[in-house]
């Protein structure tokens, strides 16, 4: 839910840490004690501003942050919330059709034994060279693929690829492809 308070920002955030004790005070049901655990986002407009679209975006931007820092907490937008979104609806958006513009590839990470002196496994690693952002970190693209879906047109592609590099190696080595969970 939502509360509009046009006292500004400051009793906004006094209002939230308030509801956020109460929310925290356990009470009765059918017998049995209960606490709620409740987490708030708290926005505000520029004084000219009556776009409430916008305060709710944002608001509900600084309830995410909130969720992401833990249970029961506050935060307050900041603009820099905003940037990230945008970053990800447009990685989003760019990793949908990265695997068609080629911009997806392998590295091969193979495992050496230093005991034997052999190599194990190779295990194929995705790699996103985008072109105008460079090096996009599996760190940022796995879990946005995971996330939207995307997780299963690449790990196909992935297993494909290795499949195919691996019958063009000159020396016989089993390929170890990691599968997401999601």
């Amino acid at each position: 839910f939502a509360v509009y308070v046009p006292e500004g920002l400051d009793v906004a955030g006094e209002l939230a840490a308030g509801l956020l004790t109460e929310f925290a005070r356990p009470f009765a049901v059918g017998g049995h004690r209960v606490t709620v655990g409740a987490s708030f986002g708290v926005a505000g407009a520029e004084s000219h501003s009556r776009d409430l679209g916008l305060l709710m975006r944002r608001a509900d931007l600084a309830l995410n942050a909130a969720r992401k820092q833990g249970r029961r907490r506050i935060a307050h937008f900041e603009a820099s919330m905003e940037a990230r979104l945008v970053r990800r609806l447009m990685l989003e958006s760019e990793l949908a059709s990265a695997l068609d513009r080629n911009e997806i590839g392998v590295t091969y990470q193979p495992p050496f034994d230093l005991a034997t002196g052999s190599l194990g496994s190779a295990a194929p690693l995705m790699r996103w060279r985008h072109p105008t952002l460079g090096d996009v970190s599996p760190g940022v693209f796995i879990p946005i693929a995971e996330e939207t879906g995307l997780i299963h047109q690449l790990t196909g592609w992935v297993m494909k690829r290795a499949a195919l590099d691996a019958a063009a190696w000159a020396r016989p080595l089993p390929v170890a492809v990691h599968v997401s969970a999601s």
